[in-house]
């Protein structure tokens, strides 16, 4: 049976957070067969690696560049300096039943709390087979260290 999006946002993230398990790069390359061409030239580009490379080639480049120190997103990778988190879905995923989904997830510090990111998923189903895949990620980073974030305003200042 095919996840739906939070059960496959879940799985993604739990993959990531573990990037060499059960083999070396393996959470990264489930991220890059779970996303579709165009955010994986996105991916592609974040390391400069050429649009002809494969998935093998790039999975330990974007490994290294995740978890590199002091790096916001070395949390989804399980970086060494990195807080741990658990997974929060506030709201249900809006479905625009045309193949198209967008949900928002939380993490947040697993001992306090405190909300650490909050990430907005665009999914796209699969045409051979309707299962999910990444289309983009919206990040929101709330951790003191990445405040403000690369030319962001913060939500809270804005909203609250």
């Amino acid at each position: 049976p095919f996840l739906g999006p939070c059960e496959f946002v879940t799985e993604l993230l739990s993959s990531l957070r573990h990037p060499n398990y059960p083999t070396s790069n393996a959470g990264i390359e489930m991220l890059l067969k779970a996303s579709t061409s165009e955010w994986r030239k996105v991916l592609y580009q974040s390391v400069g690696a050429p649009p002809d490379a494969s998935n093998i080639e790039i999975a330990p480049v974007l490994n290294l560049a995740l978890g590199r120190p002091n790096n916001q997103f070395g949390i989804l990778v399980g970086a060494d300096d990195a807080e741990d988190y658990l997974i929060e879905f506030p709201s249900d995923p809006l479905d625009y039943e045309d193949g198209t989904c967008w949900l928002e997830s939380r993490l947040r510090h697993k001992d306090n709390d405190t909300l650490l990111a909050v990430l907005g998923w665009s999914l796209r189903r699969r045409s051979k087979d309707d299962a999910w895949l990444v289309h983009s990620i919206d990040w929101q980073d709330f951790r003191e260290s990445f405040r403000p974030g690369i030319g962001r305003e913060e939500w809270e200042r804005i909203c609250g």
